[in-house]
């Protein structure tokens, strides 16, 4: 599913460039992800908050499932803080994307080499 969500998000970023895209290829690799939701209880949290955002990004997000990632957001690395950010973002959600950047902030390390996460 990992990977259906990256190519998913490649294909919005190639409709939102301006070259058509089927829509019914966008609305099939949404109904995938959204199976193997139903499907696989015990899914990855990251994966699952990566694939919540490129649903958002696509236009098919599922504002319930990213709160719900939202309310384990301490369990998330960076990267998939990030995500979540992006998707409650896309969703209109301001005020909990705010919620996990300050999160995300608040990990951030600075130290000579400059500004990472871990």
């Amino acid at each position: 599913m990992y990977q259906t969500a990256w190519v998913l998000f490649g294909l919005s970023l190639v409709e939102e460039s301006g070259y058509p895209v089927e829509p019914r290829v966008l609305e099939d690799a949404v109904a995938y992800i959204q199976r193997q939701f139903s499907n696989d209880e015990a899914l990855d949290l990251r994966t699952r908050t990566f694939a919540l955002f490129s649903i958002a990004y696509a236009g098919y997000g599922d504002i319930e499932a990213t709160l719900q990632a939202a309310e384990r957001a301490n369990e998330l690395d960076g990267f998939s803080l990030a995500a979540l950010a992006l998707a409650l973002d896309r969703l209109g959600e301001k005020m909990q994307a705010e919620q996990i950047l300050k999160i995300l902030e608040n990990r951030m390390v600075q130290d000579s080499s400059g500004i990472h996460w871990p």
